[in-house]
């Protein structure tokens, strides 16, 4: 049996999976370092003079610490099976996930990220790993784009016309209306630095579920981008997608 090629699109996805693991890994890996030298420490903290000092509250806070870390690390490695296929998703859920990964890195991009959500908003219908490599490509776009030292994103979360719509809203420069006509576009960026797929990709990446993003101009200054998400209905046909 012959397998079909790889599609340009999926090559496109897989670099920039790829390149977002990294540096994913990165942040949580540096920030495993602290509470592990602390721990590394307490068989001299057990057995030195000052062993009635508030050594316990450092071995105590390095624990939560890495244990946080840990969690979020085989979030992102350990991936159940059935990842490809698109089920129920509580969007406030992965929005914590998503700020607790930035958490990590905040002394670097010092960006504030908040969420209002509706309190009945339903699941949406999602492949989990997508959802989240989308939403995290969205932040970092945001958060890159800002260089001063007050940054912030919100995530504002609400139900309209049978479509879970979610708005991310930045205080950067905003996008130059040349820019956004292409932003979507394979290769678009104005960072050296970067490969220009982060938004092409996220947009790839819900659309597999019949969502839509689109990016607008905020006022007074920023960007908005506006992702809308089909709401999840057991046994429909997104139920059972692989690709």
């Amino acid at each position: 049996m012959t397998t079909p090629a790889t599609s340009e699109a999926e090559l496109l996805i897989a670099a920039n999976r790829a390149d977002t693991l990294e540096t994913v890994l990165g942040w949580l890996l540096h920030d495993v370092r602290t509470p592990t030298q602390v721990l590394t420490l307490l068989p001299q903290l057990l057995s030195g003079p000052d062993q009635a000092s508030d050594w316990h509250d450092a071995v105590r806070e390095a624990c939560t610490h890495l244990s946080s870390d840990l969690r979020l690390l085989d979030r992102v490695l350990l991936r159940a099976k059935d990842r490809r296929t698109a089920q129920p998703v509580d969007l406030g859920a992965t929005l914590r996930l998503v700020n607790e990964l930035f958490a990590t890195r905040r002394s670097q991009f010092r960006t504030d990220i908040t969420a209002a959500l509706d309190a009945a908003l339903p699941p949406v219908s999602a492949i989990p790993e997508d959802l989240e490599h989308a939403l995290i490509n969205l932040v970092l776009n945001a958060a890159e784009a800002d260089d001063g030292d007050d940054g912030h994103i919100c995530f504002r979360g609400e139900l309209a016309r049978g479509t879970v719509v979610l708005r991310l809203e930045d205080n950067g420069p905003g996008v130059a209306a040349p820019i956004r006509e292409r932003l979507f576009q394979p290769f678009t960026t104005t960072k050296p630095s970067r490969r220009g797929l982060g938004l092409y990709v996220a947009r790839a990446l819900v659309s597999r579920v019949g969502g839509e993003i689109s990016c607008e101009e905020a006022e007074p200054r920023g960007a908005r981008f506006v992702l809308r998400m089909p709401i999840w209905r057991s046994g429909s046909p997104q139920e059972h997608l692989l690709h």
